[in-house]
C-alpha cells in the first residue's frame, strides 16, 4: 500500500532509514538484504520481520508515528537484526551448544569494535 507522506513525515522517514542503514552497516550486517517499508500500525514505532535462511528482513515503520517516534526506534529495529541469528540457533533443536558459543563469541568481536 503506498501512503502519501507529508514533507515532515518523508523527512522523519528518510532518517529512520539513513540511522537503521548506518547501524547495518557498523554492526556487520551487509549480509542481509533490507527493505525499509511504512506501514499502517498501532501500539508499536517498528517492526522487524526476519528471514534467517535466505537473509532478508522487513522493516515496517508506523506512518501514525513518523514525527514522534523515538531517536533509537531504528538503532533497536538493527539490534533484532544483530542478535537473530543467536535467537534462531538457542531455538533450533538440536543445536551443538558450540555454535551458540561461536556466534555469541563473533557479536561480542563487534560489539568491541562498535563501543
Amino acid at each position: 500500500m503506498k501512503f502519501e507522506l507529508t514533507k515532515e513525515e518523508k523527512k522523519a522517514f528518510n532518517k529512520f532509514k539513513k540511522d537503521f542503514y548506518f547501524w547495518q552497516d557498523k554492526l556487520q550486517l551487509g549480509h542481509y538484504d533490507v527493505t525499509i517499508k511504512i506501514k499502517n500500525a498501532k501500539g508499536v514505532w517498528a517492526q522487524i520481520s526476519i528471514d534467517e535462511e535466505n537473509k532478508v528482513a522487513s522493516v515496517f515503520v508506523s506512518k501514525g508515528d513518523l514525527l514522534k517516534m523515538p531517536k533509537h526506534v531504528a538503532k533497536h529495529e538493527c539490534c533484532h537484526l544483530f542478535l537473530n541469528h543467536l535467537v534462531v540457533l538457542a531455538n533450533t533443536r538440536f543445536t551443538d551448544g558450540s555454535r551458540i558459543w561461536e556466534e555469541w563469541e563473533k557479536l561480542t568481536m563487534v560489539l568491541e569494535k562498535v563501543l
